[in-house]
């Protein structure tokens, strides 16, 4: 018997190398199955390594990016909308897109792992 995909919670993610008393840190959600269909087109595997397409992270972030706490530029706060999205720097939109390709792949029992 198929079972349907569960465990599309969402959650906090800090990307790596974030210090201090506030990081900042991003809402992201895995990708369901059709979402995922989708951004597979953007997907290349090497070595046992998946490497995404710009594109793909673009994609990725409007799907999957649902909110963000403590993301500030030299005025303060930045609002969160999709427009916004484009202030993330490029190797943290890699971090969070590769985040949530990892998330949408792994079953419930390795994420627990």
């Amino acid at each position: 018997m198929i079972k349907a995909i569960e465990g599309l919670n969402p959650q906090w993610y800090q990307p790596k190398g974030q210090q201090g008393e506030n990081p900042t840190t991003f809402r992201i959600r895995p990708l369901d199955g059709a979402e995922f269909g989708e951004i597979a087109d953007f997907l290349t595997m090497e070595n046992n390594q998946v490497f995404i397409t710009n594109k793909g992270r673009s994609r990725c972030l409007d799907l999957a990016l649902l909110d963000w706490a403590n993301f500030n530029d030299s005025k303060g706060a930045v609002v969160f909308n999709m427009d916004n999205m484009r202030l993330i720097p490029h190797p943290i939109r890699s971090e969070l897109a590769s985040r949530i390709i990892n998330i949408s792949t792994l079953t419930g029992e390795e994420e627990g792992n």
